[in-house]
């Protein structure tokens, strides 16, 4: 799959949610396409780190519609969440799986206000 391909998937898939959450999400998407690409990276590696884009979608909306009170969301948690994310970008074994959910988590932190 190349990352045309890729990214019609993932838009086609969030057509659902809002525009403003959609938009996000693909601003995010680039953006680490980018880095990926910054640091050399493949495509194919940068689309496999996102894992398959169904997947991906089941995700999102399962976050999205099950995201926890922001009101009993500790800072502390959010803090080491950035970190843990900031590290994982690096991270070579098990990054394919864990960096779309948590890229999912911030995306839906951010929409609610929390980070």
């Amino acid at each position: 799959m190349d990352k045309a391909e890729y990214t019609f998937r993932l838009r086609s898939g969030l057509l659902n949610y809002p525009e403003s959450f959609r938009e996000e999400i693909m601003e995010s998407f680039e953006s680490h396409y980018a880095n990926g690409v910054a640091k050399g990276k493949r495509v194919s590696v940068i689309l496999e780190e996102f894992g398959d884009p169904e997947v991906l979608l089941k995700e999102i909306d399962e976050l999205y519609h099950n995201h926890p009170d922001k009101s009993k969301i500790d800072a502390l948690w959010v803090s080491k969440n950035r970190e843990l994310m900031r590290n994982l970008t690096d991270f070579k074994m098990g990054a394919s799986i864990l960096i779309p959910a948590l890229f999912v988590l911030m995306i839906i932190l951010h929409q609610l206000g929390i980070i």
